[in-house]
């Protein structure tokens, strides 16, 4: 009984019955393709994610951590930018899961594809970084979304403000000599 279950008869029973109709080859081809475009964005944003880490680590003063009574390794572990490792990662999972999800995509090790996302997102980064866009998107982020600064750990305008420590943010407005300048807080 078991095998007259899913015999040849039964089957086509069954597919008359719900009214079952093969799909078109065009809509499987253009799911494969939206896949693809979407594994290319999610490297694009990476690459963009990269490149907002690579500002945050290049602006940050690695000097001054013995004014805050930090070790360097404490002061390092505060300015890393958690919340944009964390958006990479989940960029990398997204774009390998859907590359897995298409008519070739089995035959792609995750490691291998994982590789090709890492390195393509760090060039990507790279580029980004060096025409401006991870300061200019940073900045959009910093202006616009009120619970990103907080999510930064160290921010440089909480580090500058500490005069009681020789620290102070502001413009230089006047330099009259080495000690004596004029600064707008």
């Amino acid at each position: 009984k078991e095998i007259e279950k899913y015999s040849h008869k039964a089957t086509l029973e069954e597919i008359k019955e719900k009214h079952i109709t093969p799909r078109p080859k065009w809509q499987f081809l253009i799911r494969d393709y939206l896949i693809w475009v979407g594994y290319f964005l999610m490297i694009l944003i990476g690459g963009l994610a990269v490149s907002i880490a690579i500002f945050i680590l290049t602006d940050r003063e690695w000097d001054i951590y013995k004014y805050l009574e930090k070790s360097f390794i404490e002061y390092f572990l505060l300015s890393l930018p958690y919340f944009w490792f964390i958006f990479i990662a989940i960029f990398l999972v997204l774009a390998w899961y859907s590359v897995r999800n298409t008519k070739w995509g089995y035959r792609y090790h995750i490691l291998r594809l994982g590789s090709i996302n890492v390195i393509a997102g760090i060039l990507l980064g790279i580029i980004f970084f060096y025409a401006g866009l991870g300061v200019k998107i940073e900045n959009i982020f910093a202006n616009n979304i009120p619970f990103y600064n907080q999510m930064h750990g160290y921010m440089m305008k909480d580090v500058w403000d500490r005069p009681d420590r020789g620290l102070m943010a502001g413009v230089i407005i006047r330099i009259d000599s080495k000690e004596d300048f004029e600064v707008k807080d």
